[in-house]
């Protein structure tokens, strides 16, 4: 259907680098669960992911997921 907009479910994918709206890093997306972006923990002691609401995200562009918050208060959000 020309004109369609995908989805966010259909542009994100394991991998692409999330970082704030400051441009600084938050991590690397593990997969989409429903309104829950799930995010590799990097640290065993936390599990295999943290998530954050799909609602924090401003953009997607190619290989990077862009954030409407700062890094440091997305990495306060992110729960186990």
């Amino acid at each position: 259907m020309a004109g369609h907009s995908k989805t966010i479910s259909e542009r994100i994918r394991a991998g692409q680098q999330v970082v704030g709206a400051d441009g600084e890093a938050v991590g690397r997306v593990s997969g989409l669960a429903g309104s829950v972006l799930a995010l590799e923990a990097g640290d065993p002691k936390l599990g295999p992911h943290r998530y954050l609401d799909v609602a924090t995200i401003a953009a997607i562009e190619g290989e990077e997921v862009r954030l409407l918050i700062d890094a440091a208060e997305a990495r306060q959000r992110l729960s186990t």
